[in-house]
């Protein structure tokens, strides 16, 4: 067409929103009027086809009753001639070349302004009359002069049979930037950029010379030495005398696209950072500002245990709880753009798994989301196993000091407790000779009571040398230990012993099933009973309630020892003890077994009780694990291994 000024527009798209900003753009335009006409399927396309002409038609490839590729050639079954440019939401060079392919004018992505979608709509009209030029000249041999009606942003171009250039229009040597003395004559070789390999020119020069017309893109080289790119038609140029027709000449008839191929080449450059940066993720998907997933790499559906098919129509926010991201991590990804945080996910399966995800904003119109993902667990796992040997050796740094400090205290102390009782009962010898009998009672009395303190004082160091371990019964090789009584009859004994001295309102249920015996000194597993058991009682001293002992065999999986923080898995015997008393604040669990920490008022506790627990309970190759809510109660769970 001729007159550019004035276009008609067939508009097939079936997004209210999308077809009102392709139109408030078409309007915006200067120095063309747009008359669209909107329709929502191919359907209607098909009536306002039969009812109207149009200049060029703007397709969505998504419509009720057309999808993908196939809409195109519907479409170009209803007109043949009329250009079509491609809507297209993904901003996707492959599919726009496989559109071209199939039959398309053009594309352009939905959302462009108005300048961009005026220029790619003159474009392919001016490309479209291009063609059908070509097609009328190569087939009705037409003369070159109906070219000179083109735009006036058109390069035409004439050469001999030997291409050199015989006539050039004003377009030319503006693109070109020589002038039209140093052109004529001259053949192509004085544009020629070197991008072009021999082969191309080989196969132009053996179609034009058949007598056919070759189309397609050309890269020039202006004077001043840069690139330019053509979107060009060379033409043979028929002359018919009475005996016959011949071609005496070629037309070339180009537009500049040099701009649309840069446009392509950094969208290319983008495309290939884009897939690099896919390939070095585990998972990668693009979302829209809604949560709706609009692209998934195969990593991704690996790590979520999805197919694609099912992950594109899926919206993040209104997923089955177990996969979604809640509002608020989504509220994150849209604020904190290109920063890095862990979100923690179920597959499909309902396995966990962490990732660790990059968010940054893509360039397309829509304003989606990139999110590139990776598979943090093993690293995390493997974080957290060096943080739990880093406090094993601590806390074996920690044991050790107290240890040989509390050892040479208690050896020391020992030794002054056997001084104080020895004079202690020399002064209660002397007593007996005093002749005044209230002086002697009194007497007798006070050195009662430094004895009883004194022997306090024994038993005090007794645990505490207890605890380091230095008593004859640590060096036993647990290996090397005969049992004397067994297991479940000194838990029987233990518990009769402590219930005699339990108050009214507090009472202990035991549950002992048929096991193995525990390989540990019966003298040993009274007083990590007793220990046990004292503790139970304090924690229900206001309210009472019930103590559960209960022994049995259990199959663990993977739990890290409460003293030791050593991973426990396997079977065990379990010998748990039970309080529904206050239970233990989770701000000092952690801290309850190290020597002298109680929770205990001044008074009455030492803080040695669950130290000096878990030392035989570790001597005996076992382990503990504490299960304790506050005012609910806590069980402590003793698993030993089979003898």
């Amino acid at each position: 067409m001729s007159d550019i000024a004035f276009i008609r527009v067939l508009l097939i798209e079936d997004e209210a929103g999308d077809a009102q900003l392709t139109q408030i753009a078409l309007h915006q335009a200067k120095d063309v009027t747009f008359e669209v006409t909107w329709v929502e399927s191919m359907k209607e396309a098909k009536e306002a086809l039969e009812n109207a002409t149009f200049h060029i038609m703007l397709l969505d490839l998504s419509l009720p009753d057309s999808n993908g590729l196939d809409t195109i050639r519907q479409a170009k079954k209803l007109t043949l001639h009329l250009p079509i440019i491609v809507l297209s939401c993904h901003g996707d060079t492959n599919l726009a070349l496989e559109a071209l392919k199939t039959g398309a004018t053009d594309y352009v992505v939905k959302g462009s302004d108005a300048n961009d979608l005026t220029r790619m709509i003159r474009y392919g009209l001016l490309r479209a009359e291009l063609e059908e030029t070509s097609r009328k000249l190569a087939e009705a041999h037409l003369d070159l002069d109906l070219l000179h009606t083109l735009d006036s942003a058109t390069i035409i171009a004439e050469t001999d049979l030997h291409g050199r250039i015989s006539f050039m229009n004003e377009q030319f040597c503006k693109i070109s930037g020589f002038r039209e003395t140093e052109l004529l004559g001259q053949t192509h070789k004085i544009m020629s950029s070197g991008v072009h390999p021999k082969e191309f020119y080989l196969h132009l020069w053996s179609r034009i010379k058949s007598g056919k017309a070759w189309s397609g893109e050309i890269c020039n080289r202006r004077k001043t030495g840069e690139q330019y790119w053509l979107q060009a038609i060379i033409l043979p140029i028929y002359r018919k005398n009475s005996d016959d027709t011949y071609f005496y000449k070629y037309a070339i008839v180009g537009l500049d696209i040099t701009e649309k191929k840069k446009h392509e080449v950094a969208m290319q450059n983008r495309a290939a950072l884009y897939e690099a940066a896919i390939e070095t993720t585990d998972g990668f998907c693009r979302i829209s500002s809604c949560g709706k997933i609009l692209e998934v790499s195969d990593g991704y559906c690996r790590l979520s245990g999805y197919s694609r098919d099912e992950l594109l129509d899926m919206n993040i926010l209104h997923m089955n709880e177990s996969f979604a991201l809640s509002l608020q991590q989504f509220s994150h990804l849209i604020q904190d753009n290109g920063k890095t945080f862990e979100v923690e996910q179920h597959r499909k399966d309902g396995s966990l798994w962490l990732a660790e995800i990059t968010a940054s904003y893509s360039t397309l119109p829509d304003r989606s989301l990139f999110l590139f993902l990776h598979d943090v667990t093993e690293r995390r796992e493997m974080q957290k196993r060096d943080k739990i040997q880093r406090q094993q050796l601590a806390h074996m740094q920690k044991i050790d000091s107290i240890g040989r400090l509390t050892a040479g205290i208690g050896h020391d102390f020992n030794n002054i407790l056997t001084g104080i009782l020895g004079y202690n009962e020399l002064c209660q010898i002397i007593a007996e000779d005093i002749t005044d009998t209230s002086i002697k009672d009194e007497l007798n009395k006070s050195l009662q009571q430094v004895e009883i303190a004194g022997r306090r004082a024994v038993e005090l160091i007794s645990k505490m040398m207890n605890y380091c371990r230095q008593n004859t019964t640590a060096s036993i090789d647990i290996d090397q230990l005969q049992l004397t009584k067994p297991t479940r009859e000194v838990i029987k004994e233990v518990v009769e012993m402590v219930r005699s001295g339990l108050p009214r309102k507090t009472h202990i249920e035991l549950d002992l099933q048929d096991t193995r015996n525990i390989l540990i000194a019966p003298i040993d597993l009274h007083q990590i009973m007793t220990n046990l058991l004292v503790n139970a009682r304090d924690a229900m001293k206001e309210k009472g309630g019930t103590i559960t002992v209960s022994l049995k065999m259990v199959n663990l999986l993977t739990y890290p020892c409460a003293a030791c923080l050593m991973p426990v898995e396997g079977k065990f015997i379990e010998l748990s003890i039970s309080d529904t008393g206050t239970g233990i604040d989770k701000k000092v669990i952690d801290e309850i077994f190290d020597p002298f920490f109680t929770t205990k008022k001044e008074g009455e506790g030492t803080g040695l009780g669950l130290s000096t627990v878990s030392g035989i309970v570790h001597h005996a190759r076992g382990h503990i694990l504490i299960d304790s809510q506050l005012n609910v109660g806590t069980t402590f769970k003793l698993l030993f291994k089979k003898s």
